[in-house]
C-alpha cells in the first residue's frame, strides 16, 4: 500500500495521462499474487 501511495503522490505532480498510467500500473501490480 505504500508503494501506492507513492506512486499516488508522484503521478499528482504529473499530467493525467501519467496519473491513469500509474494507477493502471498499480492495479495491476496490486492483481498479481
Amino acid at each position: 500500500m505504500r508503494s501506492v501511495m507513492q506512486t499516488t503522490q508522484s503521478a499528482l505532480k504529473r499530467p493525467s495521462e501519467t496519473l491513469f498510467s500509474s494507477f493502471q500500473t498499480a492495479f495491476i501490480r496490486m492483481a498479481k499474487p
